[in-house]
């Protein structure tokens, strides 16, 4: 059975979001990578560089995506219930990450 055009065009909407959004992490890995290359050994390696990179980064996501796929009945009972405890200890961390830069601008003399 196909999918229908909105749902073919909301999950193509949704990789476009998520290619745009890992940028932040990606992109300086990325260059840096490939500018090595072109500086130290020219064009051709650049190109092979470019290519091994994009090879691994398709098995990564390619292995992730398959194994949420297949494990997903399994991770769903796994991990419902654990989310009424994501606010509370994400309310945790904030609060401790916030104490924490307080006693550090305290502690280096910066107020």
């Amino acid at each position: 059975m196909l999918a229908p055009p909105r749902a073919l065009r909301a999950a193509w909407i949704f990789g476009v979001g998520y290619g745009l959004s890992s940028l932040g992490c990606t992109l300086p890995v990325f260059l840096l990578v490939v500018g090595t290359t072109i500086t130290a050994g020219g064009v051709g390696s650049a190109a092979l560089v470019l290519a091994s990179y994009a090879a691994g980064m398709t098995l990564v996501l390619l292995a992730v995506a398959l194994a949420a796929t297949e494990l997903s009945d399994v991770l769903r009972s796994a991990v419902f219930p654990l989310l009424r405890w994501v606010m509370p200890v994400a309310a945790l961390f904030l609060i401790a990450a916030g104490l924490y830069i307080v006693v550090y601008q305290l502690r280096a003399g910066l107020w």
